[in-house]
């Protein structure tokens, strides 16, 4: 793949959609924008998929594919009176990646070993469907047109939750940060702002010191390097090393031990989120700890992520100091390098268990139970039965049998992979059907019911 291939297998657990199996994981690079990549890419261009054909070199893998591209416009590596070019996906590696027929994308990649005349691009190579990127196709316009600005950009962050680069729902900037750029005898000094982004353009290409600094947060120096005409994107981060800690009890007041406690997150934009580090388990007395926090509000609780209680506790929503309701919590605000501690989660008593038989058929009655099914509570899933996995299938019968509670309702559906994810059809090609939707209303004793599967159609549709 040349210098943009920088992934590694990881396994993937909890999928709302899919059984556990292999994913893959980019460097931040992926999620670079265009100025950057450009770079570091040997081949770019913008180009439409007009024929997805089975991998010559690959004929007894049926999903392996191979596309052709019309070639739109060439920035860099081509030729540019291309005008046609094949692309492969890196087939049967989990960086495979599949492109849509009809699809305009802007395509980073290098060459392939099998064919000069083929350009390689997985989901590691920062690929991306052109009518989501318009700023990086008004960029490449112009660097192919000798007309870019080389510049140097970022935002000053507390903390960096996508393997390296910050999610834009989960932004958590430091403000007025003081961002010094300095080379060979250049200086430049400015501020973040309150939002902590920072831009020094036009600026020469080559390798500078960037330096970050900020009272209560401390200071951060990183090396950056910029290409004439490109970008690079830089992240100083300054962690507000804040601590949240308290004790969870019952409503009998007794210490809560092993169970989950939540923390949510005012963004810069004023939604509240949630991430893997706002999750804690109390010990055998009640107690819990959250370090290395970001500055700003916070909302405590537990089952608050989705502020609706999970299948995996038998208690109800709770917010600090003991409110089942969002708009009644309590707002907890830190600094930098604050501990607020002795806060004390009171929890409402746990809901009883309900058995809940489901049942999924076809429209004549029969059950569907070749490939996998999946039970959900609208998009949250409950269960998995069947799949197929390299061959290894699973018989079931359609039913799901799982435990409930009597304080809650449901909104059952359940989905039937026609062409199971282990069968021979290409990934992001196969038939699925879903079911109606089911409303069970909270109530006593055993409770059955029955889901019929609707049309077939496709998995993207």
């Amino acid at each position: 793949m040349g210098a943009l291939r920088s992934a590694f297998v990881t396994v993937s657990f909890g999928l709302l959609t899919l059984p556990r199996g292999i994913a893959c994981s980019c460097s931040p690079l992926a999620s670079a924008p265009g100025c950057q990549l450009i770079a570091s890419t040997p081949v770019v261009f913008l180009g439409t998929v007009t024929a997805i054909e089975p991998d010559p070199m690959w004929p007894r893998a049926p999903r392996a594919r191979i596309y052709r591209f019309r070639v739109e416009r060439a920035y860099k590596g081509l030729d540019p009176k291309t005008t046609s070019i094949l692309v492969d996906p890196d087939n049967l590696t989990t960086c495979g990646t599949a492109y849509r027929a009809g699809g305009k994308y802007i395509i980073f990649g290098g060459g392939s070993p099998r064919d000069k005349s083929v350009v390689m691009s997985s989901q590691c190579s920062g690929s991306r469907l052109a009518a989501n990127y318009p700023d990086d196709v008004r960029f490449l316009d112009q660097y192919s047109d000798g007309k870019s600005i080389t510049k140097i950009s970022g935002r000053v962050v507390q903390w960096l939750g996508r393997i390296g680069w910050p999610d834009p729902e989960e932004i958590a900037s430091v403000p007025q940060a003081v961002v010094t750029l300095e080379a060979y005898g250049f200086k430049q000094e400015l501020s973040s702002g309150l939002s902590g982004q920072f831009t020094f353009a036009p600026v020469k290409p080559g390798s500078y010191r960037l330096t970050a600094e900020s009272k209560g947060y401390g200071t951060v120096t990183s090396s950056v390097q910029v290409d004439a005409g490109a970008c690079t994107e830089a992240f100083p981060v300054l962690p507000g090393r804040a601590t949240i800690a308290g004790t969870v009890r019952t409503s009998d007041d007794k210490p809560a031990a092993k169970k989950r406690v939540e923390l949510v997150r005012r963004s810069d934009s004023g939604k509240w989120y949630s991430t893997y580090q706002f999750w804690a388990t109390s010990k055998t007395d009640g107690s819990f700890e959250f370090n290395e926090l970001p500055t700003g509000d916070y909302l405590l609780g537990h089952e608050i992520w989705h502020d609706r209680p999970s299948q995996s506790s038998p208690y109800p929503v709770s917010y600090f100091p003991g409110v089942p309701l969002r708009e009644e919590a309590e707002v907890i605000s830190v600094l930098p390098g604050q501990r607020r501690d002795g806060l004390a989660l009171r929890l409402d008593p746990p809901h009883k268990e309900r058995p809940i038989h489901v049942e999924v058929v076809w429209p004549g009655g029969q059950p569907a139970r070749e490939n996998l099914l999946q039970l959900f509570d609208r998009l949250a899933l409950i269960q998995n039965i069947g799949g197929s996995i390299r061959g290894v299938t699973s018989p079931h019968s359609g039913v799901f049998d799982f435990t409930g509670y009597e304080e809650r309702s449901y909104t059952l559906n359940a989905r039937y992979w026609v062409d199971d994810l282990g069968s021979d059809v290409p990934q992001g090609q196969q038939r699925i059907s879903f079911t109606n939707q089911v409303e069970l209303k909270p109530g006593k004793g055993p409770a059955s019911v029955r889901l019929v599967l609707g049309p077939i159609r496709g998995v993207e549709e």
